[in-house]
């Protein structure tokens, strides 16, 4: 995949793909980032209990038993292939981060949003609904890996100790909205890369596990 195909790609699997090597730590956010989207639109217990576990588990807060527990909870049975469900909430606990995990969280979303147009007496979706579904994963994607064919090295003078106060405090409290405060506080410390700005400045969606916020904290 060249830069031009990553920044006009619009299916998340192909991304995934190209980011398969990446640290174990940025996957297991980014299937919990696409989980939660899922939980946005329904509370699925099982799937809450994997994406809170495997966030837990990415910041080296949950112990490895704790997450087998979990996963044997999710997939009794390994050789047996599970509903979409499984599949979507293994990617937040499982160790090979498959593709399918990703494809699984879209399905999943596509379900959910047809179940509450039919409970709003909808009989079907916009036929760009699924387009919709995984252009936001993509953006995700974009948050936590930002462009890979144009990796930002950190200059020790952005790590003020405003600057690095601030990514602390909006990396802890899923503080997203103070983005904005933190590229005021990069520019200021003379950081004049238009990728790290405009990322903070911009919508979003912004998730833990954001390139930004893990340059300028030292997360890999």
């Amino acid at each position: 995949m060249t830069e031009q195909e990553w920044l006009a790609v619009t299916y998340p699997e192909s991304m995934v793909r190209l980011l398969r090597e990446k640290p174990a730590r940025k996957l297991r956010l980014l299937f919990c980032a696409s989980s939660r989207s899922v939980l946005s639109l329904a509370d699925r217990p099982m799937l809450r209990k994997a994406v809170e576990v495997g966030e837990r588990y990415a910041g080296g807060l949950a112990s490895p038993s704790e997450v087998d527990a979990v996963r044997r909870e999710l997939w009794p049975d390994p050789g047996v292939m599970g509903d979409r469900l499984s599949r979507t909430a293994f990617g937040a606990v499982g160790e090979l981060f498959p593709v399918w995990a990703i494809t699984a969280a879209v399905d999943l979303l596509l379900t959910e949003a047809v179940k509450q147009a039919r409970e709003r007496g909808r009989r079907s979706l916009p036929k760009d609904t699924r387009k919709v579904i995984e252009g936001s994963v993509v953006g995700l994607i974009g948050c936590v890996f930002g462009n890979p064919f144009r990796p930002v090295a950190t200059d020790p003078s952005w790590l003020t100790s405003t600057v690095v106060t601030l990514a602390t405090d909006i990396y802890s409290d899923r503080a997203f909205d103070r983005l904005p405060n933190l590229a005021d506080a990069l520019q200021d410390a003379g950081c004049d890369n238009s990728d790290v700005l405009d990322h903070c400045r911009g919508p979003g969606p912004h998730v833990r596990g954001c390139h930004v916020l893990d340059l300028i904290l030292g997360k890999g």
